[in-house]
């Protein structure tokens, strides 16, 4: 299947094409009754023929330097650049003040259309992919850790001749949709993942992925049966957001987690702040009795869970990143690596989350729905263009 342009790559088409049909205009409009051509401005500018070609292309990808916007003014400042027997340009003190002010005017107009165009270009490639990382620099995925008492296998040992050190990999549905789209956004990058429980100085400096955690790991809750990864606490503490992930009072302790938001008293997001809005997951309820309702297995039917959706500069190397998937529970945060790699949805999820923060500094709770199927609880991919798929976000600073 051909995947449509999206509708910033068409911005960005657009703001360029407005300049390169300006630069066509000026050559052949300017002076009426004689146009100029293309080889004639590549003169005058010491440029190449097709390079002008280039600039006018309303399809194409090339902007001209602003240098060379100083020349196209100069040049279509005065007719006497086409005087004689080439095309030059007339040097700028010997423009009469008439000229000056028209080249004054057309250098502003020109400098603006390429400054609106650069802009929409820079919004589109950065839209291509929310996993594509353009510095080349090291990415690595840290999931969080399963205890080995959960998974009951002779397997999670160290020493078994048979042992599988992929099995204490806690979403590891998240960890496979996650790292093969980042492979394929990154193929030059070196990419890798680690257990939360087993990262290094080298992971710190790296783009940074962090997934899962709302378990207890994010909050930086410790426990005997559920240790959290330091990794990912390590992180909560340096990123200052506004949130964290508790335990519901008098609750299931399995089962009765939420977010929480905090603000201060005048209403602004607050790593400190005393105010608080609670998001929880959302379960199957019946309708006569308010109990939740039980699945096959007995275990409460999930309808909603919650996740996070962040990213902000990595304090331990700033010219690097910190992106965080973590749900309530392990839907959650498949739901939300899904939300950028479900073919469907992933490019309008891109290009509505543009336009509701600053993708380079951000924090984003989002429900995640669950469908019921025959066999079971499956995930579905969040529509962040819904609005009530969208619980909170951090403010757009542009």
């Amino acid at each position: 299947m051909i995947e449509s342009v999206s509708a910033r790559t068409r911005l960005a088409m657009t703001a360029r094409g407005r300049l390169a049909e300006r630069l066509r205009l000026l050559r052949t409009t300017t002076w009426p009754g004689a146009p100029v051509t293309q080889r004639q401005v590549a003169e005058a500018m010491g440029a190449s023929a097709p390079l002008v070609s280039s600039w006018e292309s309303p399809t194409g990808d090339a902007v001209p330097p602003e240098e060379r916007l100083h020349a196209y003014a100069q040049f279509f400042a005065t007719v006497r650049s086409i005087e004689g027997t080439t095309a030059h340009l007339v040097p700028l003190g010997e423009l009469t003040a008439e000229e000056e002010r028209a080249r004054g005017a057309l250098l502003r107009e020109l400098v603006d259309l390429r400054s609106r165009a650069m802009s929409a270009q820079q919004r589109a490639e950065r839209s291509r992919s929310f996993w594509h990382f353009p510095d080349g620099q090291p990415i690595r995925i840290i999931s969080s850790v399963l205890p080995s008492d959960e998974i009951r296998s002779q397997y999670t040992s160290p020493w078994h001749p048979n042992h599988i050190a992929s099995l204490r990999f806690a979403d590891m549905d998240a960890l496979v949709e996650a790292y093969g789209q980042i492979r394929a956004e990154n193929p030059t990058s070196d990419v890798a993942f680690v257990r939360g429980d087993d990262v290094t100085a080298e992971t710190f400096a790296s783009h940074v992925v962090i997934l899962g955690g709302g378990d207890g790991a994010y909050t930086g809750e410790r426990s005997v049966d559920r240790p959290y990864s330091e990794a990912l606490a390590y992180y909560r503490r340096r990123l200052d957001l506004p949130l964290f992930v508790e335990a519901i009072p008098d609750g299931d302790p399995e089962y009765d987690r939420q977010y929480v938001v905090t603000l201060n008293e005048r209403g602004e997001f607050d790593y400190h702040g005393t105010r608080r809005h609670a998001h929880p997951p959302r379960f199957l309820v019946d309708s006569l009795t308010g109990d939740r309702r039980l699945g096959a297995d007995g275990r409460p039917i999930l309808e909603y869970d919650v996740a996070l959706i962040a990213r902000q500069p990595n304090e331990m190397n700033l010219t690097t990143t910190v992106t965080i998937y973590s749900g309530i529970f392990s839907r959650g945060t498949y739901g939300a690596v899904r939300a950028f790699t479900d073919p469907l949805l992933r490019i309008r999820n891109e290009e509505h989350l543009a336009g509701l923060v600053d993708l380079d500094r951000f924090w984003l709770l989002s429900y995640v729905p669950v469908f019921q199927g025959r066999e079971g609880l499956e995930t579905l991919t969040p529509d962040l263009t819904r609005p009530m798929h969208v619980l909170q976000h951090s403010p757009q600073h542009r």
